[in-house]
């Protein structure tokens, strides 16, 4: 049996689900994040905890399955589409991701309308 995991890191969120060559669910897990706010106008997400959960859900996914993860033929990957996080030469994050609701140059995205 061929089994495809598949990512999901939405605005709350992290998401895997593991599906068989037919698309059946064969297992799931979920943890929730939240949004840091630190200023008004700023929402931002620490993408470190992105990764942690997605190791975690996956382990736990995989777990509850009772499958072998050299099982896993393919993974799908979907995440939130103009979040933005900075990272050095080593893909480590560079401060916090900062998020498609974040709103702190809509001045200065005004100016350029303009």
């Amino acid at each position: 049996m061929k089994i495809y995991l598949a990512i999901d890191l939405g605005t709350t969120g992290c998401r895997s689900i593991l599906y068989d060559e037919l698309l059946n669910e064969l297992a799931a897990a979920y943890e929730e994040y939240g949004l840091i706010t630190p200023r008004e106008k700023w929402t931002e997400q620490d993408a470190q905890l992105w990764w942690e959960m997605t190791l975690r859900t996956a382990a736990e996914a995989i777990k509850t399955a009772g499958i072998d993860s050299r099982q896993i033929e393919g993974i799908s990957i979907s995440s939130q589409g103009i979040t933005i996080v900075p990272v050095d030469e080593n893909i480590k994050p560079l401060c916090n991701a900062m998020s498609w609701l974040d709103v702190r140059s809509e001045e200065q995205c005004a100016q350029i309308e303009q």
